[in-house]
């Protein structure tokens, strides 16, 4: 039983430090010290990324509008 909290937790730290790295936040000196903190923590950097790439696509949009 043990080993499956032991992979349920590495895949939780594994996708926390995916998104943290993809996001380019970094890693840093705060750090999240619980599985729960760390889901959190991954779907704000996920919904961060979104966000930004929305409004990205929006402002490329207005720019091309120019041309």
């Amino acid at each position: 039983m043990e080993d499956k909290d032991a992979d349920n937790r590495s895949a939780i730290i594994a996708i926390y430090f995916a998104f943290t790295s993809l996001s380019t936040v970094g890693f840093g000196d705060y750090h999240p010290r619980s599985d729960l903190e760390r889901l959190f923590i991954a779907f704000v950097l996920l919904v961060g990324v979104s966000i930004f790439s929305f409004i990205m696509g929006n402002f490329i949009s207005i720019l091309n509008q120019f041309k």
